[in-house]
């Protein structure tokens, strides 16, 4: 499974959302999450962002640690 979390609030977002919505064929078997539409999409990215090393860096500088691409639950790519 892959999952992309964005936010519809993020500039460094737009780009992924817009890609994502004008090329569906491009994003077959991913699953866009705007953590800003619900607290159980941000529940869910927290659930990553709190636990995983990866997230380390993005936290201690403040940043959100999005446009993330996590894939089967354990494999973070920035974006």
């Amino acid at each position: 499974m892959i999952e992309i979390y964005v936010s519809s609030l993020c500039p460094d977002c737009t780009e992924i959302i817009k890609n994502y919505k004008e090329n569906p064929e491009d994003f077959e078997n991913v699953d866009l999450i705007d953590i800003t539409k619900s607290m159980a999409n941000l529940k869910k990215f927290f659930s990553y962002r709190d636990h995983k090393d990866e997230f380390k860096e993005k936290i201690e500088t403040g940043q959100v640690g999005i446009p993330v691409k996590i894939i089967d639950g354990k494999d973070i790519i920035f974006m």
